[in-house]
This record gives C-alpha cells, sequence and structure tokens, in this order.
C-alpha cells in the first residue's frame, strides 16, 4: 500500500512526514557526488505529484535535472510545466525552469527521431500558459529539441503572441532550427546546417520577416523599459509613478 502522507500541525509552521527522505535528498543536492545529485534530483521531482514539497527545494532539483540532462526526469517536468498531477501550483518561474530543463535534456535526446514527446508539452506550454515567462522559456527550449517537423509549428503560432520577448525568442528558435530562409548569401551555409543535423529542407519563413518581428518586438521591450525607468524618476521626485505639471 502507498504511504500515505502525515502531517503534525503546530502554531507557525507544519513538518510534513513524507515517504522519501526529503532532508537528506535535499542535502545530496548539493554533493559533490554526481550519482547522489542524480538520485536526490530524480526523487524529488517525481515526488511532486504526491507530496507539497517546498518550492525552493522543486527549482533546486529542477536546475540540476537539465544540468546533467536527466531523461529520467522528464515525467516529472512536464507534470511540473504544464502544472498537472502536482499538489503544488507552481509559481511561473519554476515552470519556466521546468520548460529550460527538458530543453536540454532535448539537446541529447536524438531530436526528430523522439518524435514530439518533449516538444508536445513544451509547445502546449507556448500556446495555453499565462505567464510570459513561461512561454518564453518554451519557445527558447523548442529551439534546442532540433525536432524541426514538431516544433516549428509552435514557434510559428508564437510569434502571434502579444508579448514581444515571446515573439523574439520564437524567432530565434525558429533560426536555430533552421527554418528561416536566409538571404541568397547565406544558403550554402544554411545547406550544410541542413546536411550535419539531418534536417528535410521544408517551407521556410523568410529571414526578412524573422527581423522585422525581431526588429518591432525590441523595440517594445525597450519602450517598456523606458516607461518603468521613467516612472521609477517620478516616483524618486514625487512620491508617485506620474508627476503632477507645476
Amino acid at each position: 500500500m502507498k504511504a500515505k502522507l502525515l502531517t503534525f500541525s503546530f502554531i507557525f509552521f507544519t513538518i510534513p512526514l513524507f515517504a522519501f527522505d526529503l532532508i537528506q535528498a535535499v542535502k545530496n543536492l548539493e554533493s559533490p557526488d554526481p550519482a547522489l545529485r542524480r538520485e536526490a534530483a530524480l526523487d524529488i521531482i517525481n515526488n511532486v505529484r504526491d507530496y507539497e514539497i517546498p518550492e525552493v527545494v522543486v527549482r533546486e532539483a529542477i536546475a540540476v535535472a537539465g544540468e546533467m540532462q536527466l531523461k529520467e526526469a522528464y515525467a516529472g517536468l512536464k507534470n511540473i510545466l504544464l502544472e498537472k498531477k502536482s499538489v503544488v501550483e507552481y509559481s511561473g518561474f519554476t515552470r519556466a525552469l521546468a520548460g529550460t530543463s527538458l530543453g536540454y535534456i532535448a539537446e541529447i535526446d536524438e531530436g526528430a527521431q523522439n518524435g514530439d514527446k518533449i516538444t508536445k508539452p513544451l509547445g502546449e506550454a507556448l500556446l495555453t500558459d499565462v505567464s510570459p515567462v513561461v512561454r518564453a522559456a518554451s519557445c527558447r527550449a523548442l529551439g534546442k529539441t532540433y525536432n524541426r517537423k514538431f516544433a516549428e509549428p509552435y514557434l510559428v503560432q508564437g510569434l502571434n503572441d502579444p508579448e514581444p520577448v515571446v515573439q523574439l525568442e520564437c524567432s530565434r528558435g525558429l533560426i536555430r532550427l533552421g527554418a528561416v530562409e536566409p538571404h541568397p548569401r547565406d544558403k550554402e551555409k544554411k545547406q550544410s546546417l541542413i546536411q550535419s543535423s539531418n534536417l528535410k529542407p521544408q517551407q521556410t519563413i523568410s529571414q526578412d520577416e524573422i527581423e522585422r518581428i525581431m526588429a518591432e518586438a525590441s523595440a517594445k521591450l525597450q519602450e517598456r523599459i523606458n516607461e518603468m525607468y521613467e516612472g521609477f524618476i517620478n516616483y524618486y521626485k514625487c512620491g508617485e509613478l506620474t508627476c503632477k505639471s507645476e
């Protein structure tokens, strides 16, 4: 029978008792022994569906899984990214970190030979997540899959995202996949990339179009930065985001 989570509640805090040794797992995350770090990361990630593990611990485990490119962490990372089968609703930053780690795993997971196992959850997050941080991280990770057949349709749809940072990351992802038609002077270089990555030539987006999208997105981001800076200066001078004219 699966062990149940027992909880002792005190006035100011709660101490959960886990079916696995969480305290030891946290210690092992910082161990110099790769085997211990690997085991600890997998224990934590694979138990988020059943136990309320502190988010800061989950983040550290996700980072280790990405750094070590642990394929065994795929299911747990997917659940965190899509908030499925998890006891805790994780923040956008944590979900984005899960997507980023999936991208690192995809780099060694044989690209197109792996079908849409990794691209599908990343694409779903790109198209449905409410956080632009998660959507941008998903774009970046999709570009690392080297799986143009499944990743390109998601990235093309992402070019229409309302957030400029997501548009930028989708553009970069398409470039990385070799899905952008280069200027004539770069065609020979692109053909070499296709041959080296076993990608089949497909209908591509023009480089001029991608450059236009990236330029517009960058301008929007700069405009937001300028507005934030102006608001900060006004608050410093007047105590309000907008100073009243004298």
